[in-house]
């Protein structure tokens, strides 16, 4: 990704970014179609192939919609956030089984919010009788306080990652773009294009990696360092 701390990194053009879409796309395939990580038992392994797919998906329809801006910023920034929880999930079979609860967490959640607004009921499958009631607290007591993106993503040393890239695709998200030239500017497509393509690359060499610190997801964003930036 180019955001201007490599003067020697020369910014492509869109047909050229996405030659190396293609690429990162067809790259996260073949990884996750290797037979230790498709059929493996480990929760660690079944996480990053969760987001790996989720990725190649993305990648996919981003392919095919490269003159669409706004959609392009909104894959950017599920990418994005993809990668903060990919590189968390990655580091330890603890934090993959975390985030399984996480995710556990945030569907109960919703069921438990409709719930408690008489917007879906709990039926006995055989009386039809409503017990609702009955398994209300037994939800709220699998639902936990998980961390913020922000904290993940600061915590796991790409909190610059955080401020640089994810708030600023945020704005397409939230609906927060207006009054702003970002639509009718067709330079900023290769952007985000080559933000995408730099997501999918870090995210294949967080799995295919050995151990994969912050910094060298930081290398492979192109973008400095916290340390770089105090010299």
């Amino acid at each position: 990704m180019v955001d201007g701390s490599d003067p020697r990194v020369r910014a492509l053009s869109v047909d050229e970014y996405l030659v190396k879409l293609r690429e990162q796309v067809d790259a996260l395939k073949v990884w996750s179609n290797t037979p230790d990580i498709r059929f493996s038992s480990k929760t660690r392994e079944r996480v990053l192939l969760y987001f790996i797919n989720r990725a190649v998906q993305i990648g996919e329809a981003a392919f095919y919609i490269p003159k669409l801006r706004t959609p392009l910023a909104l894959f950017a920034r599920t990418l994005c956030e993809d990668l903060f929880l990919l590189f968390w999930a990655s580091q330890s079979e603890a934090k993959a089984l975390e985030f399984e609860k996480r995710a556990t967490s945030a569907s109960l959640t919703v069921l438990r919010k409709n719930l408690e607004q008489n917007r879906a009921r709990i039926r006995h499958r055989e009386t039809g009788e409503d017990v609702t009631q009955q398994f209300l607290p037994e939800i709220k007591d699998l639902i936990s306080e998980s961390p913020q993106i922000r904290t993940l993503a600061f915590e796991s040393g790409l909190g610059k990652v955080y401020d640089i890239l994810y708030r600023f695709n945020s704005l397409d998200v939230h609906g927060n773009t207006f009054g702003l030239p970002l639509d009718e500017d067709k330079n900023s497509i290769p952007v985000i294009v080559s933000a995408i393509v730099a997501f999918l690359r870090a995210m294949l060499f967080i799995v295919k990696g050995e151990a994969a610190t912050a910094e060298d997801i930081l290398q492979v964003l192109n973008i400095r360092s916290v340390e770089e930036d105090q010299m």
